[in-house]
C-alpha cells in the first residue's frame, strides 16, 4: 500500500515515513518506535506542523537537546522558534519558559529529563496547555516511579508523541510508563494491575517475573497505537549512513576553546604556524573538544562531559543485543567509553596501543546475549581488523589522518556484514570536530585545511 506524503512539508519522506505518519495524523496519541537512522524527528515534525500545532514541548535527554534545533530548521516549513533550556540556573529557565509559551505564534521548548520534575520548573509545566507534548527517547520514561515518567503524564496537551528505537529495551513491562504519558486508556494508570495482567511474578518479589502471560493481547494494543519499524527493514541504504549527532559544549569548555583558537590565529596572523609546528596546537583544541585537555606534564583534566552523555544516549537508545563500536584517538577517551560500558552494564572490549579483546581479529561473541561496548584507537583498528559483527559506529574523535579514517569506515562494512551500516559523529557544535570533518569529506590535507579555514575566518568556530 503506497501512503501519500504529509501536505505540508519541506523534503519528502520516504515510503516508512509516510506509512508512519498516516497512521498517526488522525490519532491523539501515538508511539513512533522507529530505530535510530530510519528519520522518526521529520515524522513527528511533520505531524506538529500539519496538525498546526503551535505550542510544542519537547522531553528529551540532555545529549539531543540540540539535535532538535536542527531538525526544526531543516525539516519545518517557515520559521519555528526554538527555545533550549539546557545550561541556565533553573529560576532562569523558568522564566525563559514563560516567555517562551506566552509569545504569539509557534514556539518549541526543549527540555532535559533531568530538570522536568522539579518543583519550580513542573509547576510552570502543569499550568500550560500544549498543543503537542513530545517524548523523545521516551524508554526514558519507562519506569512506573520515575519522576520524569510522573511528570509527563500530568501534562495537558492536545496531542502527544512518544519516540523510541527501543519501546522494550528490556521488558514487555517496559510499555506501561510510556503508554501512561500517551494515553491511560491502552494499559490503565495502575502498573501493579498492568504487571499482573501480563506477567506471572515471584510471590515475595513482585518485580521477578517468572513468566509473561496475555502477550497477544498487550502486543494487539501496541499495534493498534504504535509504527514500529528497523533501519534494514524499510531502508535501502548506500555504502554506509553517516550521521552528524550535535553536541553542545558547556560554558567551562567553550571559554578554554575560544581562549586556545584565539591564541592559534593570532599566531597565523603574524606569520608564526606552519602545518609542522602547528599540529600541537590543533591536536589540543581537538583534547578540549573531546572533554579533557593534557598539560605539559601529561596529566589529564577533565574539562566536561558533553561527548560522553551523547555516547550514553546513543547506546541507550540501542537495543542492549546490539554491538557498538566507538572510535577514539586518545587513551583518556577509551577510559571514558569503558566508564560508561560498565555504568550500562554492557560488556566492554578494546583494541587499542594497550589492548587488543578482539575474538582472533574479529569481535567477541555477546555475553548472555548482551553486545559490546567496543573502544578501538582508529589508529590501531585498521588492517586485519573484522568489526563486521557490529553495524554501529560512533566516531567520538577522528583525527587528522584521512587513511586511517577510511580504515576505520571499511572494518565494520566488509564481507560478513549483514546490516546496513550507521556511522554517528560526536560533532561539538562551532568547533574543530566540523571544520577537520569538512576537510576529510573534501580528502584535503587536514591540517592545512584546518589554518586555512583559521586564517580566513579569524577564528575555528
Amino acid at each position: 500500500m503506497k501512503f501519500p506524503q504529509p501536505s505540508m512539508r519541506v523534503h519528502d519522506s520516504y515510503p516508512h515515513q509516510c506509512e508512519a505518519y498516516q497512521r498517526a495524523f488522525g490519532r491523539d496519541f501515538y508511539l513512533l518506535g522507529m530505530y535510530m537512522g530510519t528519520g522518526k524527528t521529520k515524522v513527528a515534525i511533520d505531524l506538529c506542523q500539519n496538525w498546526g500545532s503551535e505550542k510544542i514541548l519537547v522531553m528529551c535527554p540532555k545529549a539531543v537537546m540540540a539535535t532538535w534545533r536542527h531538525e526544526f530548521g531543516e525539516h519545518g516549513v517557515g520559521e519555528w522558534p526554538v527555545t533550549i533550556l539546557d545550561q541556565s540556573p533553573l529560576h532562569r529557565r523558568c522564566a525563559e519558559l514563560l516567555a517562551t509559551y506566552v509569545r504569539g505564534g509557534r514556539q518549541v521548548l526543549v527540555v532535559n529529563y533531568d530538570v522536568v520534575w522539579r518543583p519550580a520548573m513542573s509547576k510552570v509545566l502543569l499550568q500550560k496547555k500544549w498543543d503537542c507534548v513530545i517524548c523523545d527517547e521516551s524508554h526514558k520514561i519507562k519506569a512506573a516511579g520515575a519522576k520524569a515518567s510522573r511528570l509527563a503524564y500530568r501534562l495537558t496537551a492536545k496531542k502527544r508523541l512518544a519516540l523510541t528505537g527501543t519501546p522494550m529495551p528490556h521488558s514487555p513491562l517496559d510499555l506501561y510508563g510510556q503508554f501512561r504519558f500517551l494515553s491511560p486508556s491502552v494499559y490503565g494508570i495502575s502498573f501493579a494491575n498492568f504487571r499482573a495482567r501480563y506477567a506471572i511474578t515471584h510471590a515475595k518479589f513482585p518485580s521477578k517475573v517468572l513468566s509473561w502471560v496475555n502477550q497477544d493481547e498487550l502486543e494487539s494494543k501496541l499495534g493498534e497505537h504504535s509504527y514500529i519499524c528497523h533501519v534494514d527493514d524499510v531502508m535501502d541504504l548506500p555504502e554506509g549512513q553517516r550521521i552528524n549527532v550535535p553536541v553542545v559544549m558547556p560554558a567551562r569548555g567553550r571559554k578554554l576553546y575560544d581562549k586556545l583558537t584565539n591564541e592559534l590565529c593570532g599566531e597565523i596572523d603574524a606569520g608564526l604556524i606552519t602545518p609542522a609546528n602547528a599540529l600541537v596546537k590543533l591536536v589540543r583544541l581537538m583534547q578540549v573538544t573531546s572533554g579533557t585537555v593534557i598539560d605539559d606534564d601529561g596529566n589529564v583534566r577533565p574539562v566536561h562531559d558533553a561527548k560522553k552523555e551523547a555516547l550514553e544516549s546513543i547506546i541507550d537508545g540501542l537495543p542492549e543485543s546490539e554491538n557498538i563500536v566507538v572510535f577514539c584517538l586518545y587513551r583518556h577517551e577509551l577510559e571514558a567509553v569503558r566508564s560508561l560500558a560498565e555504568k550500562l552494564k554492557r560488556p566492554y572490549g578494546e583494541v587499542s596501543g594497550n589492548a587488543n579483546d578482539l575474538d582472533g581479529h574479529r569481535l567477541p561473541e555477546k555475553v548472555d546475549g548482551i553486545g559490546h561496548v567496543f573502544g578501538v584507537q582508529i589508529k590501531s583498528g585498521g588492517a586485519g581488523v573484522d568489526l563486521s559483527r557490529s553495524h554501529i559506529a560512533v566516531y567520538w574523535s577522528v583525527g587528522f589522518s584521512l587513511g586511517d579514517y577510511e580504515q576505520s569506515l571499511a572494518r565494520l562494512r566488509r564481507k560478513g556484514q549483514e546490516h546496513a551500516v550507521q556511522y554517528y559523529h560526536l560533532m561539538v557544535q562551532d568547533s574543530m570536530d566540523q571544520v577537520v570533518f569538512r576537510a576529510l569529506q573534501a580528502r584535503k590535507d587536514t591540517v592545512q585545511a584546518v589554518l586555512d579555514e583559521a586564517a580566513k575566518h579569524g577564528s575555528l568556530t
